[in-house]
């Protein structure tokens, strides 16, 4: 009877003590999920690429410009700056750029400041390719007119698997003759999938005779969704994996 009662005591010891490892790993998971949830809610947009044209040279800037930095584990290949500049347009570095330091890109009409409103004649697209899900995605800049009158642009995107379709209609964000003391930010909350190419055309509306225009820190950011869903899965395997521990230990008792 005594060896009975023993085994007994030890067997009811090592069911408590199972139940109490079990609450200690399911209470480290729960906080895990906690952590994991954090991450996903506070999800901040990071920088996919962007143009801030300091490295442009003193001579005349070259028609594609690649971003200054850009994350190459979303994108691929480097974005790029397709710039137009045709007729008695011409492109130029302009100083001082954004926040009065660097340069900027500038187009500028020695005379006949509408060919500046001429897309054939000025104009630029911005194209980037995602190798990964990038949600929230939205584009900022800061821009001023350089000559001329009040001058606008306006702004167009079309997302695409490698064939430009058609435009979304504009939208228009009006440049004064001083830089912005916040960035302008014509799209936001766009989704790009894996294999997608996003492609933005910018034109121009001039006044005045001659006429410039010039923009600087075109920045695209955007959130990672497949970064953050792999932190709430995982979380969720932890606690399942507990969950059907517990159980399958109960079931064998």
């Amino acid at each position: 009877m005594l060896t009975l009662s023993r085994l007994i005591g030890s067997l009811e010891i090592q069911r408590i003590g199972s139940e109490t490892s079990w609450m200690k790993t399911t209470g480290i998971n729960l906080i895990a999920v906690a952590a994991c949830v954090l991450c996903l809610s506070s999800a901040k947009a990071g920088v996919i690429a962007d143009w801030n044209f300091n490295s442009l040279g003193s001579g005349t800037p070259p028609s594609s410009i690649n971003a200054d930095t850009f994350n190459s584990s979303l994108v691929n290949a480097t974005p790029s700056i397709t710039a137009t500049a045709a007729g008695q347009v011409s492109l130029a570095r302009y100083s001082p750029g954004a926040g009065s330091s660097g340069y900027a890109l500038e187009w500028t009409s020695a005379s006949h400041g509408n060919q500046l409103g001429t897309a054939a004649n000025a104009s630029f697209i911005i194209q980037l390719k995602a190798i990964s899900t990038l949600s929230s995605l939205a584009v900022n800049f800061n821009g001023l007119y350089t000559g001329g009158t009040a001058l606008a642009s306006y702004w167009s995107y079309n997302i695409n698997t490698g064939t430009v379709g058609t435009y979304s209609t504009p939208v228009t964000e009006n440049l004064s003759s001083t830089w912005a003391s916040t960035p302008y930010n014509p799209f936001s909350g766009l989704t790009l999938t894996s294999g997608q190419t996003l492609d933005i055309q910018v034109t121009f509306s001039a006044g005045g005779n001659p006429a410039g225009i010039a923009f600087d820190d075109v920045v695209i950011t955007a959130v990672p969704e497949p970064i953050n869903y792999a932190l709430a899965c995982f979380g969720l395997l932890f606690v399942g994996g507990s969950i059907g521990r517990f159980y399958l230990v109960r079931g064998r008792a």
